[in-house]
């Protein structure tokens, strides 16, 4: 449509150029001929008009990618909700024990409404200046622990600790998995990415 009225537009102007010092004649046929142009732009506009009206609702190919991006952002973002650890941490610290090993304490708290049968935790040491430090047997500061410990809703574990290299002098604890008595285990898929972003430094 806009081609169709810069043409339209075009022939108007080369119409009038030419009208410029001719004879009576002529000018008639050229103001005929401006006239005709004229009644024809006028069509072409209301043509143009009517189907901007009629597509109105069409949406154009970047917003439709741009909604399409944001639904599937939001799909993502539903696939890695979880439930919360049914385990909270809340303290840890590392002390020296003789030659070999440091002890790791984690202090936890049922803070689910379900018995606690066991459970298990992954450790990335550290030492003083917060640089990794791997353990006395592995080639990594990751380590895994377990604890076959009991634990009511609302009651916390306290003083419980894990052997840890004896270079380890600071800790990072995250719960991984929790068996119940009566419904089944909760495990954490955020595992593997934790360990990722988490054992460079303290």
């Amino acid at each position: 449509m806009k081609i169709m009225l810069s043409f339209a537009s075009m022939l108007l102007i080369s119409a009038l150029l030419v009208g410029c010092g001719g004879s009576e004649s002529s000018t008639e046929n050229q103001e005929a001929t401006i006239k005709e142009l004229e009644e024809k732009i006028a069509e072409l506009e209301a043509e143009l008009l009517s189907y901007k009206e009629d597509n109105s609702n069409i949406v154009a190919p970047e917003e439709v990618a741009t909604e399409n991006e944001t639904s599937d952002t939001e799909e993502v973002k539903e696939e890695v909700k979880v439930e919360p650890s049914p385990l909270e941490i809340v303290d840890y610290y590392v002390e020296p024990d003789g030659f070999i090993y440091n002890d790791a304490y984690v202090n936890l708290k049922n803070v689910s409404d379900y018995s606690i049968d066991s459970f298990e935790i992954t450790f990335l040491m550290f030492d003083d200046k917060g640089f990794p430090v791997n353990g006395n047997h592995s080639n990594t500061n990751v380590e895994k622990g377990v604890g076959d410990r009991n634990i009511h809703p609302g009651d916390t574990l306290s003083d419980v600790y894990w052997y840890v290299s004896n270079q380890a002098e600071q800790i990072k604890v995250i719960v991984t998995k929790v068996n119940f008595f009566d419904r089944d285990p909760w495990t954490n898929p955020n595992e593997a990415n934790w360990i990722q972003e988490e054992k460079g430094r303290y």
